[in-house]
């Protein structure tokens, strides 16, 4: 007598197989989006960089391809100098 094969586990080569992809691409932890200010779009980039580098600004300025300085106004100009 055959049972039923609802409750029975996947075979490995049914574990091996790749999951059908989204043809959405994953969405960014931010987004710059059209129609966003220079300002704006700096703010964000500037605020997730310093997370990224976990506040040392030396790092995140080098990263952004500024000085520490510029890094410095931008950060008061943005009211981001508690980050």
């Amino acid at each position: 007598m055959i049972e039923s094969t609802e409750n029975v586990l996947p075979l490995p080569y049914e574990l091996a197989r790749p999951r059908e992809q989204s043809s959405k691409p994953p969405e960014p932890a931010f987004a710059i989006r059209p129609g966003m200010t220079l300002a704006e779009a700096e703010k964000i980039l500037i605020r997730q960089t310093l997370i990224h580098v976990t506040s040392k600004r030396e790092d995140a300025a080098r990263l952004l391809g500024i000085s520490r300085r510029a890094l410095q106004y931008k950060l008061k100009r943005y009211g981001l100098l508690d980050l």
